[in-house]
């Protein structure tokens, strides 16, 4: 939280004990976990948008 007051975007910050269930029930989920983002209603890929803005010439393997 303390990091995020240096940004011009709005934080909030949740603990949760079953925050799976949470997640899938939100839009614009951010997360490496696939269960979540199977039975999520949308997500970001957000190591993708690292990589393509600034990392370019990574190497990408696909599986």
């Amino acid at each position: 939280m303390e990091l995020a007051k240096s940004y011009p975007t709005q934080v909030t910050v949740s603990v949760l004990s079953e925050v799976d269930r949470v997640l899938e029930q939100l839009p614009g989920v951010v997360s490496s976990d696939a269960i979540i983002l199977d039975k999520c209603m949308s997500w970001f890929n957000l190591n993708q948008h690292i990589i393509e803005q600034y990392i370019p010439k990574a190497w990408i393997f696909t599986f």
